[in-house]
């Protein structure tokens, strides 16, 4: 009687050890699972955030260029207006500052 109770218990502590290796196991193999999703997590978190941040800044230069396309249209068109009027008012201005000097 003693025997078999002695003989069960082996036999349960041997198993007992085989369910802890098997845990061991596992636990080891989800560390390293862990250990490669985080890096591949982040890895897919550092290459979303560089694709946006290249987007916005793509966005930012072709906003840039248009306004200074536009800035430069406008200024053009200024500029060819004060030309006319120059050429245009040439004489005028010059008879006017030549008439306030003599006086």
């Amino acid at each position: 009687m003693h025997s078999s109770i002695i003989k069960e218990t082996i036999q349960l502590d041997k198993q007992a050890k085989i369910q802890i290796e098997t845990l061991k196991k596992e636990k080891e193999n989800l560390e390293q699972k862990i250990k490669k999703d985080g890096k591949a997590l982040e890895q897919s978190f550092k290459d979303r955030n560089a694709r946006i941040l290249q987007e916005q800044r793509d966005q930012f230069t072709n906003e840039i260029d248009e306004r200074q396309k536009k800035e430069q249209d406008q200024y053009d068109l200024t500029l060819k207006a004060l030309h006319q009027r120059y050429r245009e008012k040439k004489d005028e201005w010059i008879e006017e500052i030549y008439k306030a000097c003599i006086k």
